[in-house]
């Protein structure tokens, strides 16, 4: 195995052709002068250490094998690009990819920002097969402005898997990602802020665009043309699956879900969906719009367009004590309740 480091390295670099190869352990700084990085094994910031990466750096991962970038026990990494400057993970074989950055208990101080991440597909067993893009665990992470496309999951998150620690996801972009579970663009097992994102066209068994089991706050965002294709009874979101927390002045339309809940399945967590556009969504079974089970609050949104095979175009919810008020249900379609069914 080649042991290719940079900076404060452990074994050598090799330049070639305004190029550099990497691999194994790497702590410092990756410079834009010595991008691009062609990653030929595995990369690794080791416990305790920090790696920043300069804005223009772009990281290609080589095939074969199939590579991956950890970030291990207290380790820091700081991949800040800028607007007009990305940093860019990506695959030199895009068919094959590669098995995304993987945060391991890593150091609350990590942080991506303005990052293109894509082609990451985690599709071993156990824990290898959650994350294509990122796969985060025990590690408090932010993200923002960051682009992440055609990651795929064999199990959960396409692009973002996160579980037993909280995760904040700000102005950025998933488009084409799928998992073979749940969660297209992001399957979050832990407390999530997600605020003015972007999701569009990511695809899972359940939850197309997001499938969230703990609690969330999801505001501001658009979530588009995602599809939820399991037929298994109960299940679905095409646009997201939501446990707890609350969903708020988000644009939730097109989506489809071959079962439930085509723009969103919730449940008894949940405490508020309020203000939220959903519109234009697609259900199989029941629920086009919206599938709520035991939700506390529906207020003030505009449910419109939906459509769902068999109740509840706009609405079919489940709570005799739910606060439902203020809201808009119109030209929705359904064989019974087309516009909201109440059991």
């Amino acid at each position: 195995m080649i042991k290719s480091v940079f900076l404060f390295v452990l074994i050598f670099v090799t330049v070639c052709s305004a190029q550099t190869d990497i691999g194994g352990d790497i702590f410092g700084v990756l410079t834009a002068a010595g991008s691009p990085y062609r990653v030929i094994d595995d990369i690794r910031v080791p416990p305790d250490s920090s790696l920043i990466i300069e804005p223009g750096v772009i990281l290609e991962f080589q095939v074969p094998p199939y590579h991956r970038f950890v970030v291990d026990t207290g380790a820091v990494l700081k991949a800040i690009g800028t607007e007009s400057d990305s940093i860019i993970f990506t695959a030199a074989d895009t068919i094959v990819g590669w098995l995304g950055i993987r945060f391991y208990c890593a150091d609350s101080a990590c942080s991506l920002a303005y990052c293109r991440i894509e082609y990451g597909k985690a599709r071993e067993t156990a824990t290898e097969g959650n994350g294509g893009g990122i796969y985060a665990w025990k590690t408090n992470l932010l993200i923002t402005h960051c682009y992440f496309y055609r990651d795929s999951a064999s199990d959960n998150g396409g692009a973002i898997f996160a579980r037993d620690d909280s995760i904040f996801i700000e102005y950025s972009r998933f488009i084409s990602n799928s998992a073979g579970i749940a969660g297209g663009g992001i399957f979050a097992w832990s407390p999530s802020t997600i605020i003015s994102n972007h999701f569009e066209d990511n695809r899972a068994d359940q939850g197309g665009g997001l499938y969230l089991r703990l609690y969330s706050e999801v505001n501001n965002n658009t979530i588009k043309d995602n599809v939820a294709y399991t037929d298994f009874s109960g299940f679905g979101g095409g646009g997201i699956h939501i446990e707890q927390g609350r969903l708020i002045n988000n644009i939730i339309m097109g989506n489809v879900s071959e079962n439930n809940g085509g723009g969103v399945i919730a449940y008894s967590g949940v405490l508020s969906i309020e203000k939220n556009i959903i519109s234009h969504n697609e259900a199989g079974n029941n629920g086009g719009g919206l599938y709520s089970i035991g939700v506390e609050k529906v207020s003030n949104n505009l449910i419109m367009m939906n459509s769902a095979t068999q109740y509840g175009g706009g609405v079919y919810t489940v709570n005799t004590g739910q606060v439902f008020v203020n809201n808009t249900i119109t030209n929705n379609t359904a064989l019974h309740g087309g516009g909201a069914y109440f059991e």
